[in-house]
């Protein structure tokens, strides 16, 4: 893999969507743009708000999955 990464398939690209990032990115870029946004849904940041409660396992499953193709 390169800094950027291999190509992105379909599932990759909507997690990288759901991360709020554009293809091609590196997964320093990944990473932090995931911890951001952690810090940001947290439900315990968003007194157990259901809809970021919901967002924030969007964002995990997106870094899990983007975290298995860039092997980070």
């Amino acid at each position: 893999h390169t800094a950027a990464g291999p190509p992105a398939g379909a599932d990759e690209l909507a997690a990288m969507r759901e991360l709020n990032l554009v293809a091609p990115v590196a997964f320093t870029e990944i990473k932090a743009r995931y911890r951001a946004l952690v810090k940001i849904h947290h439900p315990d940041i968003n007194g157990g708000d259901k809809r970021a409660e919901e967002r924030l396992k969007r964002i995990n499953q997106a870094y899990t999955t983007l975290k298995a193709f860039y092997g980070g």
